[in-house]
């Protein structure tokens, strides 16, 4: 039969291995908090970016079309890049928010 300070020893043993898990779990969950913040911040100030340079693109977009009388197709020409129509209307928009 075990001995009261065996017992106690085991229990301190027992706890202190506890204490360790619910340590390393805490210690797990705030590196991942502080990854996701990482994550959210980063795709935040990617979509930001993405519609400030949309917004710039479409600034110059109606300048093209409005102040030079370009039509969406010479607008296709000029930019070299495969926009669409629909995608010119788009960032014509976006420069009005």
């Amino acid at each position: 039969m075990a001995s009261n300070t065996d017992k106690i020893a085991a229990r301190k043993a027992i706890q202190q291995a506890h204490a360790e898990r619910v340590r390393l779990r805490r210690e797990r969950e705030t590196q991942l908090e502080q990854l996701a913040v990482q994550v959210g911040a980063s795709l935040a100030a990617g979509h930001r970016a993405l519609a400030e340079a949309e917004a710039a693109a479409g600034h110059a977009l109606n300048q093209m079309i409005e102040q030079h009388g370009l039509g969406v197709r010479e607008v296709q020409e000029w930019c070299a890049v495969q926009l669409t129509p629909r995608e010119i209307a788009r960032l014509r928009r976006a420069a009005d928010r």
